[in-house]
């Protein structure tokens, strides 16, 4: 009785699919499931470390919004001494520079109020925010230097010669200035 014999079967190709799509659904639901597990935190008392962290991360989320703002208010700055060489109306220049020179006050006023709030909190961070008042007086004063050159140009004080030497050491500065504040509300 050795002979050779054709087995056939005839199955739906569904039910073939079937037991490995169970098997892998299975373990999707398994795995996930672990996940939410270990995403779940149960405890009742409060991580005031985390607490901490997160308020302070939201303080200097703020102060970096106000240093946004006083960089738009330095371009602004900018913008009103180019069009005052242009049209050499010192009414206007002066009226502009009293309206930034308000609410640049106001947006460091706040920033002042967040660093002692800061400072309370995390130390460390509460000096990275004083350096950045620090750097920011220091480009204001740089531009406060480039105001007053620009309106000794336009009143014929200076020659164009030496307006322009002295402008390019001040701009120099400036950017080097900004690039710091700059790299100092990344680092926050």
């Amino acid at each position: 009785h050795i002979q050779n014999f054709d087995l056939q079967f005839k199955y739906a190709h569904r039910t073939m699919l079937l037991e490995p799509l169970l098997l892998v659904s299975a373990f999707f639901l398994l795995f996930l499931l672990s996940i939410i597990y270990v995403r779940l935190d149960f405890s009742i008392r409060v991580d005031e470390g985390a607490e901490a962290k997160m308020k302070v991360a939201g303080y200097l989320e703020k102060v970096a919004t106000l240093q946004d703002r006083r960089n738009a208010l330095y371009q602004s700055i900018e913008d009103a001494m180019v069009k005052f060489k242009s049209n050499k109306d010192n009414n206007s220049f002066q009226s502009a520079l009293k309206r930034i020179g308000g609410d640049y006050k106001v947006e460091t006023q706040a920033i002042a109020e967040l660093l002692t709030t800061v400072k309370n909190i995390n130390p460390e961070l509460g000096d990275k925010v004083g350096e950045l008042q620090r750097l920011d007086r220091v480009y204001r004063d740089l531009q406060a230097q480039q105001t007053a050159l620009v309106e000794k140009l336009v009143s014929g004080k200076i020659v164009k010669a030496a307006y322009l030497d002295q402008e390019n050491g001040l701009v120099k500065k400036k950017e080097e200035t900004m690039e710091k504040i700059n790299s100092l509300v990344r680092a926050f």
